[in-house]
């Protein structure tokens, strides 16, 4: 599996960095939520270990290799990306985009739509593989994604408040893929805004990095108790966890005095 990793990093921005100074590295078989206020940096960060982003100071690695010195299959082998806004999907089916991510396999088209179609019926999103992507729901386009996300095989996935907006259903297989990728040692960094939902995400491999201002401001295991109060106090909210049939909930009593 592959090491990711950010030494010195520093990504210039109009108004001040966007990045200051970034030193993270994200073992395999890990979950990192990536938490922050808007604007602390956190798209910026999983932009960088893509190769989209133009570093002021410092380098983005991939199994040790500088992520811009990879090809695009080179990188495609290691990361996928689940952006907040996913782009270039209208005029192509749920199949055909689930086929796309097969790019850096070379191999022919029928055989990564065949694949394409069993990682849709895996994901329960079967039923859209001939549906056009801008006709489906926001639920519904998020399975197709998942499924693409599958059927990259990367070692990495990158997401982008994949749940953001959506039902709760959505959470639910959000989170069976997060697991179902710890059993694999695949790795995970998630953006995430949705407090209530970061207990879900407790577990031996779960780690929580926190950004303010475009630095790390937390970096620890995400854990009970001592997550609550760190995150907290990066987001200035008053969280409270509260244990409803033996599962931990956080919740936002308010501002933090």
């Amino acid at each position: 599996m592959t090491t990711l990793s950010l030494q010195h990093v520093t990504v210039a921005g109009r108004t001040g960095d966007r990045l200051r100074s970034v030193d993270l590295t994200f073992e395999p078989g890990q979950t990192c939520l990536l938490v922050g206020p808007n604007g602390a940096g956190k798209s910026t960060l999983l932009r960088v270990l893509l190769g989209l982003e133009v570093m002021s100071e410092g380098s983005a690695r991939i199994g040790g290799h500088n992520v811009r010195d990879l090809s695009a299959r080179g990188r495609a082998a290691a990361v996928a990306w689940l952006p907040q806004n996913p782009r270039l999907e209208v005029g192509v089916t749920g199949e055909e985009l689930v086929a796309a991510a097969r790019f850096r396999f070379q191999e022919p088209w029928r055989e990564a739509r065949a694949v394409a179609r069993d990682m849709l019926r895996a994901r329960g999103a079967h039923a859209f593989a001939d549906r056009r992507m801008e006709t489906l729901s926001g639920g519904e386009a998020q399975r197709v994604r998942f499924a693409a996300l599958d059927a990259q095989e990367a070692s990495w996935w990158l997401l982008d408040e994949p749940a953001a907006h959506l039902d709760p259903s959505i959470q639910l297989t959000l989170l069976e893929a997060v697991r179902a990728r710890e059993e694999q040692d695949g790795g995970v960094i998630m953006v995430t805004h949705d407090l209530a939902m970061v207990p879900s995400f407790f577990s031996k491999q779960a780690r929580v990095v926190g950004l303010s201002g475009g630095a790390v401001a937390v970096d620890e295991p995400l854990q009970p108790s001592v997550s609550v109060r760190s995150i907290g106090r990066l987001m200035s909210l008053e969280l409270a966890e509260i244990t409803v049939e033996d599962r931990p909930h956080w919740v936002v009593q308010g501002a933090a005095p």
